[in-house]
């Protein structure tokens, strides 16, 4: 066929083939369907989100409760390893003389009353038992059930060691443990304290050891007497024994006078001397000190177990030892328990001739 006639066929069909609808330009022929995406409701995305989030939250509950088990369980490991090691300790000081087997009469033809004589008890081990029973009992009836006390090795020298603690959380679950070569006490009578003194050891927390040369743990609001009557030896001398007031002083008198002392050198504020327990020679035990602001409003109390009164080259200072702050409930001991007051403007002279403990022109006490 000829070409130009083919063309001119195809033409004339093209038309036709469009009123007839076999072809639709407006249509790719080949075209996928169009599938519309369904419409999702933002509250059912919601709450699938919620969902979501508190399966989230709960395993991380139950991996943060895998954690602590962990830990747990190390830390058990550390306190049997811990108390292993001291066993071992304790028993390579044994000399060898002093390890006897005791068997029955029969085989030793010994009465078990000679041989308990013979295989007498260590003193050191025996107080170090009778020790650590009273400060389980001192620990619990004080509500101080965070402290554990496992161990307390041997008494010597004033010291009790080596003592480890199991260190519980608020439900008395196992949080650490604290380790010490000794251990010894500290009484605050005025503020209602105890400080545990710890000497070379280490505190373990969720496996890691952080050691330490001294560790105090001042137990606040503790009343130290029946402490120092449980385990007196425990405790300095100086908490021990101390005669509070010689009975030859008028507290009342003695207050008011360094009251209107202090009122004229206000250096260091207003402090209006509020309360004292007892005198003995040139310590006066148990004061209290309320510090005012310009409005006579008491702004903190100052306590103090002792106060000793000093010289300058110009003026006064009062010494206050075992000394805390109490404002607003919270109590803050000051670094070492020494706090100092100083009365720059204050006129010496004065001071002697008030005769103050420790600080009168003669030994006479003011109350004669």
């Amino acid at each position: 066929m000829n070409p130009v006639r083919f063309a001119l066929a195809v033409l004339l069909m093209v038309p036709a083939a469009l009123s007839l609808g076999i072809l639709d330009e407006s249509k790719p022929q080949d075209a996928a369907p169009i599938v519309e995406a369904p419409v999702v409701d933002g509250d059912v995305l919601r709450e699938r989100n919620a969902q979501l989030e508190a399966e989230n939250a709960q395993l991380k509950a139950e991996l943060d409760k895998l954690r602590a088990e962990l830990a747990w369980v190390s830390e058990q490991r550390y306190v049997e390893r811990l108390n292993h090691q001291r066993w071992v300790e304790a028993v390579a000081t044994l000399k060898p003389d002093s390890v006897k087997l005791v068997l029955p009469v029969g085989l030793t033809g010994t009465a078990p009353e000679e041989e308990a004589e013979e295989a007498a008890p260590d003193p050191s081990l025996v107080r170090a038992g009778e020790m650590v029973i009273s400060l389980r009992n001192l620990f619990k009836s004080e509500g101080l059930y965070a402290y554990d006390l496992l161990e307390g090795g041997r008494f010597a020298d004033g010291k009790l060691g080596p003592v480890v603690f199991r260190l519980l959380d608020d439900r008395g679950r196992l949080a650490g443990s604290l380790a010490a070569d000794s251990m010894t006490f500290e009484a605050g009578r005025t503020g209602r304290s105890v400080t545990l003194v710890l000497s070379r050891g280490e505190e373990r927390r969720a496996g890691l050891a952080t050691p330490f040369s001294e560790r105090r743990l001042p137990l606040t609001g503790v009343d130290p007497r029946p402490w120092i009557a449980r385990v007196p030896e425990l405790f300095p001398a100086a908490d021990l024994g101390v005669e509070l007031d010689d009975g030859k002083w008028d507290h009342a008198a003695l207050r008011g006078r360094m009251n209107e002392l202090m009122a004229l050198d206000v250096a260091a504020g207003y402090l209006r001397f509020e309360n004292l327990e007892g005198v003995s020679g040139k310590l006066m035990f148990g004061v209290d000190f309320a510090e005012l602001d310009a409005d006579g409003r008491v702004r903190r109390h100052l306590f103090a177990d002792t106060m000793e009164i000093g010289t300058l080259d110009r003026g006064i200072v009062l010494q206050l030892f075992g000394c805390l702050a109490i404002k607003g409930g919270t109590k803050t001991p000051f670094p070492g328990g020494v706090h100092r007051v100083f009365l720059p403007r204050a006129d010496q002279a004065a001071w002697r001739a008030a005769k103050l403990p420790g600080l009168t022109l003669s030994e006479t006490p003011a109350s004669e």
